[in-house]
């Protein structure tokens, strides 16, 4: 690996960064973001023209950007052109202050350099970290991982682009999965290494702190021949148990919201067994079934969701608010050939019992119809990660 900068850079800013912020850990540690990954108010010409810094993640979702060289283009040259289209403070600097450093190409460049991030004379607007990747075929790729900060916030932005050789372009080329960038407080934190490996951590904010309250983290390992995806890891700060998974083990994850409010409430499940079960992630995390069982099934409506067990005796009705639980019914029968239609039942609104009627007229409350089968993705696991600020630590789990 080829790198430039051997030298501190003067910083020529006024912004505040701790750090350079972009060389920490992507966990959920981290002070939470405060503009979403998918925000994408305000033209690129507008941000262009107006000479100061935005958020980049739009520009680079969309923007291609024109190479200023013949040839084949260095990472360098992947960073003019960079410049020259957004006006980047810290990459200006960069290329400033390592012009004639040395006559090998680098395929990585951070700014601002590791010996330099702790001098108290210097305070950094922008960090970055850029990497570039030659595959066999000679087609080449651009990384770059951006952090803009000033006194109140940090904004963080991934840029990612193929070298076009036809138009002479930098294209962008997303890497993410992003399915579920659209969800109400999504911010992303990236982290880009020297040795080419990229790694987001979602986190989702629903935690009533500064911090998310768990996140969804998603890597790509470079091989030094083509970028291999790893199975995401889900983070949260408590284990995630419950008669599906007693020891809060998991290997498949679907967000889906299921009452139109832009958080997604969580379905988990296992492959080696097929359980499955439905979690909240509001303020705090815990289990949306009620039900002693393995659920099997969810109905679902804009007000809350039913879980039902294999045997469809156990079923459990929660309503939902804001993506936490509100009333819960729970219905635990029996088969009983003496007893209307053929079954028996306990009726327990929020821990009483309560009459067939009153449990009815619950249920028609909650309208709850339409089955919905989960579309799951496969996960390595989920991991308990402790969260600074919120009180939980790694050993904690669900009651």
């Amino acid at each position: 690996m080829n790198t430039l900068f051997r030298t501190c850079p003067e910083a020529s800013g006024t912004g505040f960064v701790r750090g350079g912020a972009l060389f920490l850990a992507a966990v959920l540690a981290l002070t939470a973001v405060t503009v979403r990954a998918d925000d994408s108010s305000g033209s690129s010409e507008e941000e262009e023209s107006s000479g100061e810094q935005f958020y980049y993640q739009p520009a680079c979702l969309k923007e291609s950007l024109k190479a200023g060289t013949s040839g084949a283009p260095g990472l360098r040259d992947f960073l003019g052109a960079f410049q020259n289209k957004w006006k980047s403070p810290g990459i200006r600097d960069y290329l400033k202050n390592t012009a004639g450093d040395s006559d090998e190409e680098p395929d990585w460049a951070g700014y601002p350099p590791e010996d330099c991030k702790n001098e108290e004379d210097h305070q950094y607007d922008e960090a970055f970290t850029a990497r570039s990747y030659r595959y066999p075929d000679n087609t080449l790729y651009f990384a770059l991982a951006i952090s803009v900060s000033d006194e109140l916030r940090r904004t963080e932005s991934f840029c990612y682009y193929r070298f076009d050789d036809r138009s002479r372009e930098y294209v962008p080329a997303d890497l993410f999965d992003r399915r579920y960038d659209d969800f109400q407080g999504v911010d992303s934190e990236y982290l880009l290494s020297g040795n080419g490996e990229i790694v987001r951590t979602a986190g989702f904010l629903y935690d009533e702190s500064e911090f998310p309250l768990y996140g969804l983290e998603q890597k790509y390992v470079w091989n030094g021949k083509s970028m291999e995806p790893q199975e995401p890891v889900l983070l949260s700060p408590v284990k995630l148990r419950s008669p599906a998974s007693p020891d809060g083990k998991w290997d498949q994850l679907s967000l889906t919201d299921v009452d139109g409010d832009g958080i997604p409430e969580i379905f988990l499940s296992r492959r080696d067994t097929g359980a499955q079960d439905v979690f909240y992630g509001n303020t705090e995390m815990g289990r949306l079934s009620g039900i002693s069982g393995v659920p099997a099934s969810f109905r679902v409506s804009g007000k809350g969701i039913a879980v039902s067990d294999a045997s469809g005796l156990n079923v459990s009705y929660t309503e939902i608010k804001n993506s936490v639980p509100g009333r819960m019914l729970i219905l635990t029968c029996r088969n009983d050939d003496r007893a209307k239609n053929g079954k028996s039942c306990r009726r327990m609104l929020d821990g009483r019992e309560v009459s067939e009627k009153k449990a009815d007229a619950f249920i028609a409350e909650l309208a709850v119809s339409g089955e919905l089968r989960p579309e799951y993705i496969t996960i390595r696991e989920v991991h308990v990660e402790e969260v600074s600020g919120n009180g939980t630590a790694g050993d904690n789990q669900l009651p």
